[in-house]
């Protein structure tokens, strides 16, 4: 799961790759692996992304990974099941990056 301090070491990341590598025409390509290569990324690209993040919040949810589904307290059988580490074998934590001015 992401928390605080990664979201804010790949802020960190973003800043560095748009100022060092904007001045030099996408200098930053052998840093992708193949499947980045494949995706056309430009220095423009880096900078909205940069942007992106700048307002993101992490916020932890559980989520069925059968059906990709967020699971809610009413799904759980029992308040016992409710507040085990791992309730279902499906059931996972996930962390969902929200825009700050969505929370209060």
């Amino acid at each position: 799961m992401v928390n605080e301090k990664q979201l804010a070491i790949v802020r960190a990341a973003l800043q560095y790759f748009d100022e060092e590598f904007s001045p030099n025409l996408d200098s930053f390509a052998p840093y992708l692996d193949e499947d980045g290569l494949l995706l056309d990324i430009a220095n423009e690209d880096i900078r909205a992304t940069r942007e992106s993040f700048s307002n993101l919040r992490p916020r932890q949810v559980m989520i069925d990974i059968e059906s990709s589904k967020l699971v809610m307290k009413q799904h759980f059988a029992s308040k016992d099941a409710m507040v085990s580490k791992t309730p279902a074998r499906r059931i996972k934590f996930a962390t969902l990056l929200l825009p700050g001015d969505w929370i209060n």
